[in-house]
């Protein structure tokens, strides 16, 4: 009895080591998930950033000191023609005039000339002049002679308007300025002349200056009412005598008397 119990044991015993022997069996390997490669991430080239070309500063090429301009060989003078009545009917009133030039040529060469740009140097004047016995037709002779001979840079007039009139058209005619001095005559400069130029009182300006100054000398009580007026018969006297006589009403006088000679 105890045989077959013991054998029962026994029995037991394997079958439960064989039961623990099947439940502690090594369970197969579960295979660990493969991890992907890595995705290489992109290789960036580096962007070439271009190089600018250095900009070359233009060289300035030295600027050359201008040269002196050379200046052509001064004349000895600048020529000055006129043709002045020094005898005639106008011989006084030349005789005036001419000492007017000289003195002013006199000083201006005193102080060294006139600065002429063209040349770069002071230039003495001279005056070459011819008596024309107060005649227009050797007046203008004379002016032909000096301008052809002398090639003169400027005419000085001479005296008297009828002188002036006749000469005066030649200085235009050879392009030569004119000074006219002891030149009233007025019409003569609206002729369109460019190369007259006449410091001195017109007609039109006289012919009130001569009454207005007789009646600032005289008082109105003592003063004449009647005038005769005597003129020359060239152009200036007529111009001259013919605005004294549309002035004199105006100022208080009446013309009794107009002759022309």
């Amino acid at each position: 009895m105890k045989t077959k119990l013991l054998s029962l044991i026994v029995i037991l015993l394997l079958f439960g080591a064989l039961m623990v022997g099947c439940s502690s069996a090594t369970p197969e390997a579960t295979e660990a998930p493969v991890v992907e490669e890595a995705t290489a991430a992109p290789v960036v080239e580096p962007t070439e950033v271009p190089m600018e070309e250095p900009t070359e500063v233009p060289m300035e090429e030295p600027t050359e000191a201008p040269m002196e301009e050379t200046k052509p060989q001064a004349p000895e003078y600048i020529e000055l023609g006129a043709s002045i009545p020094l005898t005639g009917p106008y011989g006084s009133l030349g005789n005036q005039v001419l000492p007017g030039y000289e003195l002013a040529i006199d000083a201006i060469n005193a102080a060294g000339g006139v600065y002429v740009e063209e040349y770069g140097v002071q230039i003495p004047l001279r005056l070459t002049y011819y008596d024309d016995e107060s005649d227009p037709t050797k007046a203008v002779t004379n002016l032909e002679t000096v301008y052809s001979d002398l090639d003169v840079t400027a005419y000085l007039g001479g005296a008297a308007s009828g002188m002036h009139a006749a000469t005066s058209a030649i200085a235009e005619k050879n392009q030569v300025p004119y000074c006219g001095v002891a030149f009233a005559l007025y019409s003569i400069h609206q002729q369109g002349y460019k190369y007259l130029f006449s410091p001195f009182p017109k007609t039109p300006q006289q012919a009130k200056d001569t009454f207005e100054i007789l009646n600032a000398a005289i008082p109105e009580a003592d003063r004449p009412t009647k005038v005769a007026i005597f003129s020359y018969s060239d152009d200036w006297g007529k111009e001259q005598g013919g605005l004294w006589q549309e002035n004199a009403a105006k100022y208080g006088y009446e013309v009794v008397v107009y002759e022309e000679r």
